[in-house]
């Protein structure tokens, strides 16, 4: 297993946020013709957000089919781009890794930040809450040890042109 990007993948600088990249989910035979594809940064179980939902609704409802490959495909939103490997052992540093895909022009304002909160799985008190820091592109974190148990993670970005919505993720800690 590798966290390099598979030379078939459609953008080679792809960088995950636990979901499956949404090209890589549609048949190639399909052609450009396709209803309601879009890349949406969000979790499987979100797609029923409003905004998909409605932008899913009105491709079915009117028949126009914006193509996903070539000229004319809808480009991607600003979206963050978490590495965080979801098991962990207990009391280890989480390392984590955040960069914005699909940025807007105009670069960062010097005001834009990424943080993390860490909640124990079913409680609301966080447990970590950090800001990450800006390195070569990228923001980065080596989060303090966890003890035994589940953990929901939410990546959000600050002050970041484009409003890219946060990263939820879920890390199992574990005995080893």
């Amino acid at each position: 297993m590798t966290k390099e990007a598979p030379s078939w993948l459609y953008d080679q600088a792809w960088y995950g946020d636990g979901t499956v990249p949404a090209l890589a989910a549609l048949p190639l035979e399909e052609g450009e013709d396709l209803v309601a594809a879009r890349l949406y940064s969000l979790r499987h179980s979100q797609f029923a957000a409003p905004t998909a939902a409605v932008d899913l609704l009105r491709q079915i409802s009117t028949g126009v089919r914006e193509p996903v490959r070539g000229a004319g495909a809808f480009p991607a939103p600003p979206s963050l781009g978490a590495e965080i490997d979801e098991l962990h052992p207990a009391d280890a540093p989480v390392a984590l890794r955040v960069q914005l895909r699909n940025p807007l022009a105009g670069g960062l304002p010097d005001n834009a930040a990424v943080w993390v909160t860490v909640r124990k799985d079913g409680s609301p008190v966080p447990l970590v809450r950090q800001r990450l820091e800006l390195d070569c592109g990228a923001w980065g974190a080596a989060l303090p040890g966890l003890p035994l148990g589940l953990y929901r993670v939410r990546i959000e970005a600050i002050n970041v042109p484009g409003a890219p919505p946060p990263v939820d993720e879920v890390l199992g800690v574990i005995e080893v």
